[in-house]
């Protein structure tokens, strides 16, 4: 893992990489470091993979904020958001 300040000194920045061959795996990873992480009031960005309902719940119980990817997919959901997203733009 590396942790990398921002320029401005107010932010910081985490890469992780493990090694993992199949997508439950990454999922689980991924789940594992939110656990370990003190990461109350960060936002924390993760792609389409981990929109997962137990990913976004860790996230809250460690009392931070999250950015996730929606696809296709995930259609109900993607429905529901472009519906919202529709009523304010």
């Amino acid at each position: 893992m590396r942790c990398t300040p921002s320029p401005c000194g107010c932010a910081s920045s985490l890469w992780s990489s493990a090694r993992a061959n199949r997508p439950a795996r990454k999922i689980q990873s991924v789940q594992a470091l939110i656990e370990m992480l003190e990461i109350a009031n960060a936002t924390v960005t993760l792609d389409a993979m981990h929109c997962q309902k137990h990913t976004a719940t860790l996230i809250r119980k460690r009392q931070a904020h999250y950015v996730l990817c929606v696809k296709d997919n995930q259609k109900g959901l993607h429905e529901e958001l472009q519906w919202w997203f529709d009523g304010v733009w």
